[in-house]
């Protein structure tokens, strides 16, 4: 216990600590602090968040088709607020426009001259003007009408599910066996009719890869110099010497698994604290099914983190496993330096860039690249937990078999 303690406060160093704090306010003013202030990002995405949270309460984590009828109802009677603050503005009256649908007609024609023709044939009455389109926008709260844009997508989202479908049906052909297996089953689940924000799993997934970076990173500057110091004090050379002495590189390895740990674990408490501060708790009980994504597992969005943060600490155990054990064979901290580099590269690239691919997390999308399988992050994660501590034990087992010096 005594050696452990002693390895600890080696690794704890104040300089190092001082470094560390200074890395993690520099890398947050830089990185990871944008989705933590922008988690709702935009005034559409604050009001699409209002809304799921004000469904939940009324409806709960889905929106069956006697559900689907209360929001129709909430809907036409934010088209009626619009349609009342219409009369404030002059430009829209004097243009024909004094509903919500009239003024949506408005925008879908586009083009000036197309809308032109149109109406001279009788097929539209009102075409498009960005003026116009200003002088009504300056003219009323833009709540309004993020609000009804969100409910019809949300709407016509929901629709499609009633039909029996997660995705269109020109989408199959380019599902692979398993994923077609998946829609299957959510088809005959209710966690189709889930609808968790799509800027919620957006913006974790922004947080997860600036988090787990930082986690790599930070492990790293912590624990490089744990046996370089002692190669560089000559210390090594006495505490070989003899068998007692030498047990004193699992204790090392295990300090420093500890202190990763202790770090990652930290890192996780610190952003969970401020996203929890932005409200994201209310959405811990939807179903992990959003506009877009379609998720491989049956978790809850609240489940999601926990499984994410608990994916975190077993990142900081592999970076902590390979950092020790380079650390171990390097002559000096420049050698350390270049090999810490390289590991941070890798493992960046391995894992904290995965939810580019996955988009996010344990999700699959047939309108961009997957792995076309399940819980991949799972085996991958597996895989670098395995191929980190092999080393460590190959290490102590030669270390153990060495003559005495």
């Amino acid at each position: 216990m005594n050696l452990m303690f002693q390895e600890l406060k080696k690794i704890w160093d104040p300089v190092i600590i001082v470094i560390l704090l200074l890395f993690t306010l520099v890398y947050y003013a830089l990185f990871s602090g944008f989705f933590i202030e922008y988690f709702a990002n935009g005034p559409i995405a604050e009001e699409e968040f209002k809304l799921a949270k004000g469904w939940f309460k009324e409806y709960g984590s889905t929106i069956d088709e006697q559900e689907y009828k209360g929001l129709l109802t909430q809907l036409s009677r934010e088209k009626e607020h619009f349609s009342d603050a219409l009369k404030n503005v002059p430009a829209a009256a004097e243009n024909g426009i004094t509903t919500y649908d009239e003024y949506e007609r408005m925008l879908d024609s586009t083009d000036d001259e197309d809308a032109a023709e149109n109406a001279e044939s009788g097929s539209a009455e009102i075409h498009y003007s960005r003026e116009l389109d200003q002088q009504i926008r300056n003219g009323l709260d833009m709540t309004l009408l993020y609000r009804i844009q969100i409910m019809e997508s949300t709407a016509e989202y929901l629709e499609t599910r009633f039909q029996g479908k997660v995705l269109l049906p020109g989408d199959a052909g380019e599902l692979r066996p398993a994923e077609v297996e998946r829609l299957e089953e959510l088809d005959r689940s209710e966690l189709k009719f889930g609808y968790l924000p799509v800027g919620v799993l957006d913006s974790t997934t922004g947080l997860i890869i600036a988090v787990v970076i930082q986690i790599v990173i930070g492990v790293i500057i912590l624990l490089s110099p744990t046996i370089v110091r002692d190669r560089l004090n000559r210390v090594q050379g006495l505490q070989y010497t003899t068998k007692t002495g030498r047990k004193i590189l699992s204790v090392q390895f295990l300090a420093a698994i500890l202190s990763g740990v202790v770090y990652g674990t930290a890192t996780i408490l610190f952003y969970g604290v401020l996203l929890f501060g932005k409200g994201v708790l209310d959405f811990r009980g939807f179903y992990l099914m959003s506009m877009g994504y379609i998720p491989w597992v049956n978790w809850t969005y609240g489940t999601y983190l926990l499984v994410i943060a608990g994916m975190a600490v077993v990142i900081s155990v592999v970076a902590s496993a390979f950092t020790v054990f380079l650390s171990r064979y390097s002559q000096n901290y420049i050698g350390m330096l270049l090999k810490s580099v390289i590991l941070g590269t890798l493992l960046i690239f391995l894992f904290a860039m995965l939810p580019i691919i996955t988009r996010p997390f344990f999700m699959f999308n047939p309108m961009s690249f997957n792995f076309h399988t399940g819980k991949i992050e799972l085996v991958l994660l597996s895989v670098l937990f395995v191929c980190s501590l092999l080393p460590l034990g190959f290490s102590l087992l030669r270390q153990g078999r060495r003559e005495l010096a």
